[in-house]
């Protein structure tokens, strides 16, 4: 089912935010080597006696194609970067983009013509909403913290995912799980996990405190060595991040049926969009590396352009996966624009598809 909507044509931009930091290139390899090995944390090492050779603390081993040195490529303007922690797109994105960007046409009248595909029948883009929110209408004391309520009969985006990965993905983890077991015995895998979730929380805790305060803790007040970590990483990249408009908030796709809790909708820079934050062993440089993050990003989107408690935020149309490390290498923010996000809409539609065919 297709439907038209008609945009304006605006003078082409750079949407590249200028580095908050500048990296060397020796700083660069160094935060590299030091992300691939199987263990960066010596205590560790010395506890397993190098038995984590194979897969990592936090989950499998990324294949090694998932590495890049150099530069990070543009795709919106076909130019390199040197450093900073942003990036929008990678070269197979671009693929895909390019192929969604075929469909545009011009008129006559110098206007796009944008077809909005519909999956499931219900589009990104919510047509009775105004594509922009007016963020300076937004006081800060109306954040948009919404609590989650349990309800089992409409599953989770989290849900939705783990129930549809390939087969490939499902039998990498159960691999990585009977592993850790075999090092750590089970209540050692248990406490992994629960460790590991507890510094997500710390990291959410720590991120939700500084959109609202713009101070981050110190080092001393951070017990938790990896968390200590996660600080450095963010420590500079999270400065990009201004003018939070929701945070930590439960959502609900009316007609799709499914819920989720969006980490953030903030600016980053002078874009308006949604972001999830997430943590990682290993350098993410491209948008294959984040697995199925995208896709999430584009769930909750759909989601809280439905959602009639957030009419007030508009349209959003622009989304980030910010990659925090463990090692503490500077975290690192993927931007996806209007047409990817459309892209990643349609594989989660498809993703709910199968798992509503599943449990049907």
């Amino acid at each position: 089912m297709m439907a038209l909507r008609v945009i304006r044509t605006v003078p082409r931009r750079n949407l590249f935010l200028p580095p908050v930091r500048m990296v060397s290139w020796e700083e660069k390899q160094y935060w590299l080597q030091m992300s691939k090995k199987e263990d960066v944390y010596s205590n560790q090492a010395h506890k397993y006696q190098n038995k984590t050779e194979d897969f990592s603390e936090f989950g499998p081993l990324l294949s090694p194609a998932v590495f890049k040195t150099g530069h990070v490529r543009d795709n919106l303007t076909g130019s390199d970067s040197d450093g900073g922690g942003q990036t929008w797109g990678d070269n197979s994105e671009q693929i895909a983009a390019e192929s969604f960007s075929s469909r545009l046409s011009n008129s006559a009248d110098g206007e796009l013509i944008l077809p909005t595909t519909e999956y499931l029948g219900v589009s990104l883009l919510n047509p009775s909403r105004p594509n922009t929110a007016d963020v300076d209408m937004i006081h800060p004391a109306d954040i948009f913290k919404i609590g989650h309520i349990r309800n089992p009969s409409i599953p989770s985006v989290s849900k939705v995912l783990a129930a549809t990965k390939s087969e490939e993905s499902k039998a990498a983890l159960a691999r990585w799980e009977k592993e850790k077991i075999a090092v750590l015995g089970l209540e050692g895998f248990k406490q992994l996990k629960a460790d590991t979730f507890a510094r997500g929380h710390t990291l959410h805790d720590i991120l939700e405190t500084y959109m609202q305060t713009k101070q981050l803790p110190k080092a001393s007040d951070v017990p938790d060595s990896v968390s200590k970590r996660h600080l450095v990483s963010i420590s500079q990249t999270v400065r990009q991040f201004d003018r939070p408009l929701l945070l930590e908030s439960a959502v609900i796709h009316p007609e799709c049926n499914y819920h989720g809790i969006v980490d953030c909708v903030a600016m980053v820079g002078d874009t308006l969009a949604l972001v999830d934050w997430k943590t990682s062993e290993k350098v993410k440089n491209n948008s294959a590396a984040l697995y199925d993050n995208p896709l999430q990003v584009a769930a909750y989107m759909g989601a809280i352009n439905r959602d009639e408690r957030y009419n007030r935020l508009g349209n959003l149309t622009k989304g980030a996966v910010v990659v925090v490390y463990n090692s503490g290498y500077p975290a690192m923010v993927h931007m996806f624009n209007t047409q990817q996000m459309e892209m990643y809409w349609e594989q989660w539609c498809h993703r709910l598809q199968m798992f509503q065919d599943m449990t049907s």
